[in-house]
């Protein structure tokens, strides 16, 4: 064998290596492109966020003005045990 063919089998033998390895690298990243990919049922909840944050933060709303409500009953509650009228802030007259 001459030193030319020597030659030009062992650039074949490299060509087909680096073909192996773009191949096998290739699926590798297709592999990952495929694991980043979002599926349906995320892109449904993202698309859901506003709507589940609004009404979120107008529960929150609620629980604030029920709270102070409470407050406020609790408070009268606790004068009028006291025999002070929560409103005029005398003696309770009944």
């Amino acid at each position: 064998m001459t030193a030319l063919t020597e030659r030009y089998s062992a650039e074949l033998r490299a060509i087909e290596l680096a073909e192996k390895e773009i191949s096998d690298e290739q699926s590798t990243l297709e592999q990952k492109h495929q694991k980043l990919t979002v599926d349906e049922a995320a892109k449904q909840l993202v698309s859901r966020l506003p709507e589940i944050r609004t009404a979120l933060n107008r529960s929150r709303a609620l629980a604030g003005r029920l709270e102070g409500r409470r407050a406020g009953l609790e408070e009268g509650s606790e004068k009028l045990e006291e025999g002070i009228c929560p409103f005029f802030q005398e003696s309770c007259k009944t």
